[in-house]
């Protein structure tokens, strides 16, 4: 599994206008080594979490790792 370090996050609050179900979570902006030999640097990403199914709750500086669920979104988050 790929870790992450957390170099940043936003808080996400909001009324889904078309199915008016509540979202909360955060969105992380994570950095990593790259694993492929034509990037030159870091690597860096962007991923959402919800509250409803993750209960991390993020720190910058942080080292992590995203556990993907059977639908392919991130059901958990471990800390290493």
């Amino acid at each position: 599994m790929e870790k992450y370090e957390v170099v940043g996050f936003r808080r996400v609050e909001f009324t889904d206008d078309k199915t008016k179900n509540k979202v909360d979570g955060y969105t992380l902006f994570l950095q990593r080594a790259p694993e492929d030999d034509k990037i030159v640097g870091i690597e860096c990403c962007k991923q959402f979490i919800s509250c409803q199914y993750v209960s991390y709750v993020p720190h910058v500086g942080d080292t992590i790792r995203l556990i993907y669920n059977r639908y392919g979104k991130i059901g958990a988050v471990e800390t290493c």
